[in-house]
């Protein structure tokens, strides 16, 4: 997500439809504080 500037994921089942979207905040929740700090701040960039 950092790497490709984006903010959310498409969840796609095994039939290739889409049953959910994971966010960069999503992510977030099992991700340390800096890790996340830096990848915001990169996302971010790309926007601003």
């Amino acid at each position: 997500m950092e790497r490709l500037k984006i903010r959310r994921l498409p969840v796609i089942n095994k039939s290739k439809r889409m049953v959910g979207i994971l966010s960069l905040g999503d992510v977030g929740h099992s991700a340390t504080r800096d890790a996340l700090a830096d990848c915001v701040k990169s996302v971010s960039a790309h926007h601003g």
